[in-house]
């Protein structure tokens, strides 16, 4: 059954901090150099991602076999990894299993116990330069008994010759995160908005920027959006665009200044929360546009049947957070983006929401 809107954004804070609370935590065993080797990234045939992790341990009672490997297909991603986010509430989108799996069809890992799937994590790879930590899910049952530091591990050791690695945590988990080899770049929070209150704030703030148009995604060149895309971002992601800008349901503006060039763009996508609609990527060249096109996307939300969409952001910088925040958001959980070793190339003095916190 779809969670309501009445359970989820009544609990949201609460369950959404303890899922970043919990890989927060485990960032302090995953993340730890002793923990980890060197592997080949993603194009690398999949039994080499894992070398002897891949093989069943045995516990000590000699009746349970634990073993990792990789998510084959979409549809597993969707009933492992998507539906462990259910749970816990983090509420991802309807068709994020797709677009994940476009992203980097080696970014999911499960643990089984038995051959029944117990714990996940996801470790997405663009090219062999950057690798973002993201979904971190263990059964209940099974916490604190390490089974999920193997899982992430595994992971983790995917990467670990990659010139840069990242992961947005909750705050409780910055300190473990900074011990080991992370350190913050810069802080953000999640926000959820009632359209009607914010469109109001729309129209008294007034702001404008002139000579620039909101155009839908059909009408726009695809190659110039992905160039701004990968500008913006850092890096090239083209295969998970192509999916993740064609949602079904899904609400994408494109932002353009007077001589036809890409200034900005956003995404709206439903999510497993009956009713509700996350914004990211949100990316513009100031924050005027910003607010431009969140205005174009929660207008056209406000105009769908039935009663008006609740909307979150992933805000990442205190500039995003700013504009969040004068648009009437609720702040309900901090977030801080970490990096070990070099810098993303990427231009996040314009990053105004996150794609989403499991791809950064």
């Amino acid at each position: 059954m779809t969670p309501s809107i009445s359970y989820h954004f009544s609990t949201v804070a609460r369950l959404t901090a303890r899922g970043f609370a919990a890989r927060g935590l485990t960032s302090r065993l995953a993340f730890s150099p002793a923990n980890s080797a060197r592997r080949g990234f993603y194009q690398t045939p999949r039994k080499r991602l894992f070398g002897a992790a891949n093989k069943p341990s045995t516990s000590l009672s000699g009746m349970e076999q634990f073993k990792i490997r990789l998510i084959q297909t979409e549809k597993e991603f969707e009933s492992i990894i998507i539906n462990a986010m259910v749970k816990e509430g983090w509420g991802p989108g309807l068709q994020d299993a797709e677009c994940f799996m476009a992203c980097d069809p080696t970014a999911g890992f499960v643990g089984e116990l038995n051959g029944k799937p117990i714990c996940c994590a996801t470790m997405a790879k663009y090219g062999d330069s950057y690798a973002f930590g993201g979904s971190y899910v263990v059964d209940k049952e099974f916490r604190g008994k390490e089974y999920g530091k193997k899982v992430y591990d595994a992971a983790v050791a995917s990467v670990k010759h990659y010139p840069t690695i990242a992961l947005i945590s909750g705050l409780k988990g910055e300190e473990i995160n900074k011990r080991n080899g992370f350190r913050s770049l810069f802080y953000g929070a999640f926000f959820i908005f009632n359209i009607p209150t914010t469109i109001a704030c729309f129209s008294e703030t007034s702001i404008t920027s002139p000579g620039v148009k909101i155009k839908r995604i059909e009408e726009v060149n695809k190659q110039a959006l992905f160039m701004y895309d990968t500008t913006v971002f850092g890096f090239e992601r083209h295969g998970f665009l192509s999916k993740w800008l064609r949602m079904t349901d899904s609400h994408a503006r494109v932002a353009i200044d007077s001589e036809g060039s890409i200034v900005g763009y956003t995404v709206a996508r439903p999510t497993f929360i009956t009713g509700s609609y996350k914004i990211g990527p949100l990316f513009a060249d100031s924050e005027a546009i910003a607010e431009k096109l969140l205005k174009a996307v929660f207008e056209e939300l406000l105009r769908l049947e039935g009663p008006a969409p609740v909307v979150c952001i992933d805000a990442p910088t205190k500039k995003a957070t700013k504009l969040c925040e004068r648009l009437q958001g609720k702040r309900s959980l901090e977030l801080v983006y970490m990096v070990m070793n070099d810098l993303p190339d990427a231009c996040f003095d314009k990053w105004f929401g996150y794609t989403t916190v499991q791809l950064g």
